[in-house]
């Protein structure tokens, strides 16, 4: 019987000396739960591979010993708690990241990567949920072309991205302001009448915006107004103002047209 028992505390350390090479493979695999499982289960595993020593002669007996199993569930029930509570921390982490992750996939898929304003795609689902009665400025800057061609493409995107950071500065908060395509930006205002003297303002501070280049820079002005509740005030209002700003290159470009769409109000 002696042996059969020292058998038994014997089969119990086979299996704790299983748990290193467990510990070290989740470590090796960087298990981000290694630390939090070795805390939990230290105090009944400790007591496990003690109670076994003494099961097999070697160590003696003492009260403590004796006693291991109390002592071991009230600090399994300490730790556990504090592993708990790291596991929480940890989940709120991950909840965090995952939302951040979130909300920059949505910023990227509904902005213009060159210039970080608002996409074709963003402006218009924005614009439909605000609803009412609008101005659309469609801006175009002029003889972009040559810019690209006499002083390559890097510097193109330069002057992009200047006009863009210009357009923003300009519009107030209540403004969406987006690149809808190539060198053509559009400007969208909830009201019923835009003044001339803010979109020449519009013009001047265009012209003046420092360039990487010393190319001149400027741009030709559709502007029109009317409601938008659908797609089809959209498709409406846009070709107006498409229309409003080729008759401004026509005219000899760095202007602005006006085209007025009131008359279509409910």
């Amino acid at each position: 019987m002696l042996w059969l028992d020292r058998l038994y505390f014997a089969s119990f350390l086979t299996v704790l000396l299983l748990i290193p090479p467990l510990l070290w493979r989740a470590y090796k695999e960087k298990s981000q739960y290694t630390g939090l499982f070795a805390l939990a289960w230290s105090a009944p595993l400790a007591t496990s591979l003690l109670r076994s020593l003494h099961g097999i002669g070697l160590i003696p007996y003492s009260f403590w010993l004796d006693n291991s199993s109390v002592l071991a569930m009230g600090a399994e029930a300490l730790l556990s708690s504090l592993v708990i509570s790291a596991r929480i921390k940890i989940l709120s982490r991950e909840r965090d990241a995952a939302r951040a992750e979130e909300v920059a996939a949505r910023k990227l898929a509904h902005s213009d990567p060159l210039t970080g304003l608002l996409n074709r795609r963003a402006l218009l689902e924005t614009a439909l949920e605000r609803g009412g009665t609008v101005a659309l400025i469609l801006i175009d800057l002029d003889h972009f072309k040559s810019v690209n061609d006499t002083h390559g493409h890097q510097a193109g995107d330069d002057v992009l991205r200047a006009v863009g950071g210009t357009l923003s500065g300009w519009a107030r908060d209540n403004h969406l302001v987006a690149r809808i395509g190539g060198e053509e930006f559009a400007i969208l205002i909830p009201t019923r009448n835009l003044p001339r003297g803010a979109v020449d303002r519009l013009l001047d501070a265009i012209r003046t915006t420092p360039q990487p280049t010393s190319h001149p820079v400027s741009a030709s002005i559709g502007v029109a107004h009317g409601p938008l509740r659908n797609d089809e005030d959209w498709k409406h209002l846009y070709r107006q103002a498409d229309l409003a700003l080729y008759r401004a290159k026509s005219d000899g470009r760095d202007r602005a047209c006006f085209t007025t769409l009131l008359s279509q109000v409910a």
